[in-house]
């Protein structure tokens, strides 16, 4: 059987296309040649195609259910942590601390360094990351326990264990609280986890070495705080974040049957494993995929209808917004020609459709402020162009003074975003 070649995106296709067609026009001096080698090489990317390789969406589509921020998965949750008691509200100055931990640019309460004083240390040292726990109850004989025991004192956790038992946190806590002077939705960075992956772990510790010391009930409590806290991050209207805590929470219902198994609780094991399971049913990149096949097609209505199904997740929904743009990157015309303006309105009508999100309107003001700046892409200089744009191959390199600055732009742009 003959080996398959190296895989080529779809961007890099249309770029030599575009510099084969622009040979063409030199050559033939006719712009004919140039719409109908168009036409042949976008069938690539129309949604037939599409459909024929994902499956075809369909507006009923509720992949991201497991994960809603409202229904049975989140009462379930709910009855997890309930036995921690009822939600305190957090002290501000607890939330100005871990505030610290997302980034101080995202800091919605203001970045304050001399507030550094008053922390209860340094903050947490992501560097040196160690494997999970095996949960048996033969790794948990052969713990290390003074180093384990240090690291459960970490004099951060008692904040973290406040902010985990108070009210759940409300859309895009931590972030700024005024995305007016922001481009777009690209220069709005995602919060840094890797303290939040250290809390988490050490709570976890916590748990296991007070279960290794017979004591079940903080034990459990410790195991529930995990939970709690990964609920702030799930239902989040940002993709990564709602991943993150997808992460967090798998672990975290995962350590808490262990506890609850060891403890004798085999109800609450059972109901941890159960939404466990319902855990590895999200896989939130499939519809996106799928969304930007089928928005190859400028007037397309699949983003829109997915952005108002209420039984997607809300970060699906909003990040749905990005494929109306990007689907000018399956479309040869618009890649050569410009991204059609009849995106304009499509990217209008799925903004009004997640209004019903918590600061949705915001989020979708900023990919609309994306797509604005594609669709005026006629000319970026050489310095912004990815680096492996022209040594992708030689045909590029050698002809790529031929392309219209406007189609390197837009191919640059979607190299970009991978596609």
């Amino acid at each position: 059987m003959p080996r398959a070649g190296p895989s080529i995106s779809i961007p890099t296709k249309l770029l030599a296309t575009g510099v084969a067609c622009a040979l063409a026009v030199v050559v033939c001096g006719t712009a004919a040649t140039v719409v109908v080698a168009s036409d042949v090489t976008n069938k690539l990317g129309r949604p037939a195609r599409a459909e024929l390789l994902f499956g075809a969406y369909r507006a009923g589509s509720a992949a991201g259910t497991p994960f809603r921020d409202i229904g049975a998965t989140a009462l379930a949750l709910d009855s997890l942590v309930a036995p921690l008691g009822p939600a305190v509200p957090v002290d501000l100055s607890v939330r100005r601390h871990l505030a610290a931990f997302n980034g101080d640019s995202l800091n919605s309460w203001g970045w304050d360094p001399a507030s550094v004083a008053d922390r209860p240390g340094p903050l947490p040292d992501t560097a040196a990351g160690r494997p999970l726990l095996p949960l048996t109850l033969d790794s948990l004989r052969k713990l290390d326990l003074p180093g384990l025991r240090s690291e459960a004192n970490d004099p951060w956790l008692p904040l973290f264990r406040e902010w985990a038992r108070g009210p759940r946190q409300p859309a895009l806590w931590a972030y700024r609280s005024d995305f007016s002077d922001i481009a777009d939705v690209r220069a709005l960075r995602a919060r840094s986890m890797g303290p939040w992956r250290v809390m988490f772990s050490e709570n976890e510790t916590a748990s296991l070495l007070a279960l290794h010391d017979g004591s079940t009930t903080i034990a459990l409590q410790r195991a529930r705080e995990n939970v709690a806290a990964a609920r702030n991050f799930l239902e989040q209207p940002v993709l990564i974040d709602a991943l993150r805590g997808r992460e967090f929470l798998r672990r975290s219902l995962q350590v808490l049957a262990f506890v609850a198994a060891s403890a004798g609780d085999s109800t609450t094991a059972n109901r941890a494993r159960n939404l466990d399971l319902a855990a590895q049913r999200f896989v939130a990149p499939f519809n996106l995929k799928l969304l930007v096949e089928q928005e190859s097609d400028a007037n397309s209505h699949a983003t829109e209808d997915f952005a108002a199904n209420r039984a997607n997740h809300p970060s699906l929904r909003v990040e749905s917004l990005s494929t109306i743009a990007l689907g000018g990157c399956r479309n040869l015309p618009e890649l050569v020609f410009g991204f059609s303006v009849k995106r304009r309105d499509a990217m209008a009508r799925a903004v009004a459709n997640i209004q019903d999100i918590e600061r949705g309107a915001e989020l979708g003001a900023l990919y609309q402020k994306f797509l604005e700046y594609v669709l005026g892409l006629r000319e970026l200089p050489e310095t912004e162009l990815p680096r492996t744009l022209l040594g992708r191959s030689v045909l590029l390199s050698t002809f790529s003074w031929i392309v219209p600055p406007g189609v390197r732009a837009r191919t640059a742009l979607c190299m970009e975003q991978g596609l």
